[in-house]
């Protein structure tokens, strides 16, 4: 009966609901915090703990202890992600205009001396301008996908402030356990 009790309470307590899912913050996770009240504004730095209804947040060597209905925006930090769709595409794009601005003001007409001396050769200055853009927009898709694979950034899913819990139930040993959640 005890134990059916505390579990009662419990989920009155920390108000789990059928639509959504609570997903625990774990210690050393990394944040993005903003509450102007603790003179916070998207700050990064890793959960450390709840008591009650204090986020305890540390930013490097420090540590700092926040209301957590103070705090108007959270987001989560779900590891790296790399720019390779963007560094293909910007590269691509300054690749074509490089390639037809060189092979429009390169050009110059073939004139054979054998037979196959103009097989490839542009005809005009605008297939000339065509065939850079061509190889430029190539060479630097490659540059730009090498770059995007070289640059990383951080990927963060924010949290509806509505959907930052913080409650408080009773242990069987007799203490009182506190936590934090988010619902997805």
């Amino acid at each position: 009966m005890r134990c059916a009790m505390l579990l009662a309470v419990s989920s009155l307590v920390l108000g789990t609901t059928a639509y959504g899912q609570e997903v625990p913050l774990h210690p050393g996770q990394t944040i993005r915090i903003t509450a102007p009240q603790c003179g916070l504004e998207n700050h990064t730095g890793s959960y450390v703990d709840s008591k009650g209804d204090t986020l305890v947040v540390a930013f490097g060597t420090s540590t700092m202890r926040c209301a957590a209905s103070s705090v108007t925006g959270l987001e989560l930090g779900y590891g790296h992600k790399s720019k390779v769709v963007e560094g293909v595409i910007i590269g691509t794009l300054v690749g074509a205009v490089a390639g037809a601005v060189f092979g429009a003001t390169t050009y110059e007409e073939c004139v054979p001396e054998s037979l196959f001396d103009c097989l490839l050769a542009a005809e005009s200055r605008d297939q000339a301008a065509i065939y850079g853009t061509v190889v430029g927009a190539s060479l630097g898709a490659g540059v730009g996908a090498l770059v995007g694979i070289l640059t990383k950034t951080d990927r963060w899913v924010r949290m509806p402030r509505h959907r930052l819990r913080v409650g408080v139930a009773p242990r069987l040993d007799g203490g009182v356990a506190f936590g934090l959640s988010i619902r997805l």
